[in-house]
């Protein structure tokens, strides 16, 4: 019969294909008017279904299934499948691959029409019908049945097959089987058929044979296959070989054996065995078969109910599928391949089944946004928004929405593409904010290209509705009616910018925008406390009185300091030394310190420090110019006091050498530590230490000078202080420390200017920092020893060590 069919349906085919070739004189196959013969039309097996249709002749890619009905243009035959032509509701040419199951001609549409009103069926099995007419016409059937071939696909397959052959069976044998056997015979005479041409006689055999039937049947059940392989056991046991298995859903004919097994018949190489088949293992109801939409791109159907197994087959997504429950997690789907009925699975994470209606969802377009016809960006366009349009759809599958969209006053079903939307958040929640930006902007829809509605300063308290991750809603009153605008998050604060004080380090003006060319509203000097907000990392907001009106302005961030970014430093007055009412020369004075005295105060800008002084009991903020003070912070002094212990130096007029060394050593170390130096002395009190030992202290000190104090004797006429150095370390700066030492401890001693010189001494010579060895004065001298005796004069030694220090550190 099979044979018999295909024989017609391809005769069928080959006589619309020669016409065709017979016409292309006249016409392309692909746009003949539709009542040439190569019209075809495509029906499914149940009216209203549609039909799936391939990309190509793989069969490998399935595109959006045609429906029942359609009419289309035939183009070629390829195997089991026919190339045709036809044009979807959005007027596009479609071309694909439909079985020829599915296929019915025009010359033959109106005969299937009438004969399928009677039994809802394939073209296939109406071009079966009439395979079967022409039999009966010319050979007459055997009183056995003549029997058909079973090899379609399952009800619920996908690419949906039908057979001739009875639900129940599950595979037909050419040899008679018993009635209760799961492989059961056909006929095409039904058993309610009278044939005319057999008489019974109505003997009291026939009336046992009858009875003995009856009871059979009332004892036999028809299942299905439960599992995925449904096994028949030689025994009733399943740790007993099998004589075959079924695919889930299978149609089987069983008899109650006990209270978990049933009895099978099946045919095993020709002969009828009698099998044991689980109660767990069948259901007594077929799965009802369900549609569903494809949520993924590329949704596969599994060999096996594992994502491991093999791929028998894709979809694209948003495709229809059709599939019956299997388990909570997979689905039982049929397809075809090479022409062969397969049984396959699905994730049930895969599909959405098609009478789930999703919840409805509002959103706003993220920018031009198209409505597809089909759920791909190669699709028809139905329409377009533009960004910041609101628009309503629900879930479709894991990267598109479905929405509804009106074209030429007809309702189409669109598809748009899920990163096109901004999704309105679930719920709406007020909340206080404040503007971040200056201008702060209100649009007319969530677009910065959108017009505005108004706009607000920096840190105006304004109140919003949640949107969306971007947007904040507001309303607005415009022209004395309230409207619903939108701010963007960007350009508002959770929190208004807490108010800060700063110093000003420069004379500061406040503006009208944030920008040094816009209006002055303001001055300020420098050293001038300032209370602001911050608004972006180059300025800050602050708020003035101008004609009895609050006016927001705006101050460069890097004209103010913070109070707490103040470094205190202590230093030395290099001379007299005013504290000014502000930062400048000709500002009232505060008050003054004379030279060498040791200052504390704090970093302002380049030029200038602010100090503290008290005045009448009460404390002033003043300013110390850079140039009237050093600060020593961070520097280390290594003082030498020569000689000691066995090792007295030079002696005259009753003094000893070392003693003086030590004290004028021991007066300028507190000195030097209240001009914020680190000090290192080589000796404190009366101790003998060698020249390298005092070199290595130096060297080892890290140590940012060395000065070694020495007093000197010769001849009773040479006077006055000279200081040496060496050239073999640190040449240049040791020069310079020579000479600013030299000068300020002779202007504070008021001793002869001897001498600036190169000296071949060990502490000088072997120290790898800036050194010198200062020579005070001459003990066997009598003006210098005069002084030498009074410790006035030590103090004053000390202080130019100080003075000559600062003035090499500044």
């Amino acid at each position: 019969m099979k044979k018999l069919y295909s024989v017609t349906v391809y005769m069928i085919i080959a006589m619309m294909m020669l016409q065709m070739t017979t016409m292309t004189a006249q016409a392309s196959p692909l746009h003949m008017d539709t009542n040439d013969s190569d019209t075809v039309y495509v029906y499914g097996e149940d009216e209203g279904n549609a039909i799936e249709i391939f990309e190509d002749a793989s069969l490998q890619v399935a595109l959006p299934a045609i429906e029942e009905g359609t009419e289309a243009k035939l183009v070629k035959i390829e195997d089991s499948h026919i190339l045709l032509t036809y044009v979807d509701d959005t007027k596009e040419e479609i071309s694909g691959y439909v079985h020829t199951d599915y296929i019915i001609s025009e010359l033959e549409l109106q005969e299937f029409l009438e004969w399928r009103t009677e039994a809802e069926s394939t073209p296939r099995e109406y071009y079966l019908h009439k395979d079967r007419m022409i039999e009966e016409e010319t050979s007459e059937a055997p009183e056995e049945a003549i029997e058909e071939e079973t090899s379609e696909a399952p009800e619920e397959a996908i690419e949906e097959e039908t057979s001739e052959a009875p639900e129940e069976a599950v595979e037909e044998e050419t040899s008679e089987a018993p009635e209760e056997a799961v492989e059961e015979e056909t006929s095409d005479t039904p058993e309610e058929v009278q044939e005319e041409d057999v008489t019974h006689e109505n003997s009291e055999s026939t009336k046992k044979e009858d009875e003995l039937l009856r009871v059979a049947e009332e004892q036999t059940h028809h299942v299905f296959a439960g599992k995925q392989l449904t096994y028949v056991y030689t025994s009733p046991s399943q740790s007993a070989s099998t004589f075959r298995s079924y695919s889930f859903g299978h149609s089987l004919k069983v008899r109650e054996y006990n209270d978990s097994w049933y009895e099978a018949t099946v045919r095993i190489n020709g002969i009828w065995e009698t099998g044991y088949i689980a109660h767990d293992d069948v259901e007594f109801e077929r799965a009802a078969q369900l549609e569903g939409v494809a949520k993924q791109n590329r949704t596969a159907v599994y060999s096996d109910v594992s994502r491991n197994s093999t791929i028998l087959r894709s979809y694209n997504e948003g495709q229809i599928l059709k599939y019956r429950p299997y388990s909570s997690e997979w689905f039982s789907a049929t397809v075809i391949l090479n022409g062969t009925a397969t049984q396959g699975f699905i994730h049930a994470d895969d599909l959405r089944p098609v009478d789930e209606v999703p919840e409805q969802l509002e959103g706003y377009a993220k920018d031009r946004v198209s409505i597809y016809s089909q759920t791909s960006r190669t699709s028809t366009v139905l329409r377009n928004y533009d960004e910041g349009q609101m628009l309503k759809f629900r879930p479709y599958t894991e990267n598109w929405y479905s929405a509804v969209v009106r074209i030429n006053g007809e309702w189409k079903d669109g598809f748009i593409h899920k990163s096109d939307i901004v999704l309105l958040t679930d719920a709406q929640e007020e909340r206080n904010v404040f503007a971040g930006k200056q201008p702060t902007n209100v649009y007319t829809s969530p677009s910065k290209s959108a017009t505005t509605y108004r706009s607000y300063t920096f840190n105006h308290a304004l109140k919003v509705r949640t949107l969306t991750s971007n947007w904040y809603q507001a309303t607005v009153m415009i022209n004395g009616k309230w409207e619903t605008g939108y701010i963007a998050k960007s350009d508002v604060m959770d929190e208004r910018s807490p108010q800060q004080q700063q110093i000003a380090q420069r004379n500061t003006a406040v503006y009208g925008e944030p920008s040094r060319n816009s209006e002055v509203l303001r001055s300020y000097n420098a050293g001038q406390v300032l209370t602001y907000r911050p608004f972006n990392s180059s300025w800050h907001s602050a708020t003035v009185i101008l004609n009895g009106r609050a006016v927001q302005g705006f101050i460069p961030a890097g004209d103010l300091i913070p109070t707490n970014a103040q470094e205190t430093k202590h230093g030395v007055a290099l001379q007299n030394v005013n504290v000014y009412t502000s930062t400048s020369r000709n500002s009232s004075v505060l008050r003054s310190y004379s030279t060498g005295s040791t200052l504390k105060f704090k970093t302002l800008n380049s030029e200038w420090y602010t100090a503290t002084v008290r005045i009448d009991g009460e404390w002033k903020n003043g300013f110390i110019h850079r140039n009237d003070v050093t600060s020593l912070d961070g520097k280390t002094i290594v003082l030498d006091a020569g000689h000691g212990g066995t090792d007295g130096g030079a002696r005259a007029g009753g003094m000893v050498e070392k003693d003086l060394n030590l004290s004028m050593a021991l007066r300028t170390k507190p000195l030097l530590e209240a001009a914020g130096a680190r000090v290192i002395m080589t000796r404190s009190t009366d101790v003998f230490v060698t020249l390298a030992d005092r070199a290595k202290v130096a060297n080892e000190s890290g140590g940012d000078i060395f000065i070694s104090i020495h007093n000197n004797a010769f001849d009773g006429r040479a006077n006055g202080t000279e200081t040496f150095y060496h050239t073999r370390h640190q040449s240049a700066n040791s020069q310079r420390l020579a000479h600013a030492v030299q000068n300020a401890v002779v202007g504070q001693v008021n001793t002869n200017y001897r001498r600036v010189a190169e000296g071949n001494f060990h502490v000088v010579r072997e120290t790898r920092i800036p050194s010198i060895l200062l020579e005070v004065g001459f003990m066997d001298h009598a003006g210098d020893a005069a002084k030498l005796r009074q410790t006035v004069y030590h103090d004053r030694a000390a202080r130019g060590i100080l003075l000559g220090v600062g003035e090499y550190f500044r």
